[in-house]
């Protein structure tokens, strides 16, 4: 898998990401408004008030619900694109770091020093004066 696949998989879970985010906020600025209009028209119906008309209430909270639900769901977008970016860039400059690889898929067994033992050799080698 080369590294174009997984970032563009990432951008991609990242704006579904958002959107649901997005409809999520909005939605629920949409359920509070209904609900605290429902109450002030019971209130005006009992008396206590002058007649309320829902699409005054419902336009104030369908501004209210694109700005916050857009200002959100636009900075977790941004957020995950840099995080993305980062990301990105630190596996293309740790890849031409890596240990080289041999047939198989092991890396590359490195040399033990002089008087070094190996800690899962299964002999041991005594040193006598």
């Amino acid at each position: 898998m080369t590294i174009a696949r997984p970032v563009r998989l990432a951008v991609v879970l990242w704006v579904v990401w958002a959107i649901v985010v997005w409809n999520v906020i909005f939605d629920r600025v949409l359920v509070l408004a209904g609900r605290r209009y429902v109450y002030a028209a019971w209130l005006a119906a009992e008396g206590q008030g002058p007649y309320l008309r829902a699409g005054d209430w419902m336009r104030a909270a369908t501004t209210r619900g694109l700005w916050t639900a857009t200002s959100v769901a636009g900075a977790l977008l941004v957020v995950g694109l840099v995080l993305i970016a980062i990301a990105s860039r630190r596996i293309a400059t740790s890849s031409s770091s890596e240990p080289r690889v041999e047939q198989g898929g092991m890396p590359r067994a490195q040399t033990l020093q002089d008087g070094a033992r190996d800690s899962t050799s299964r002999t041991l080698r005594l040193d006598r004066a």
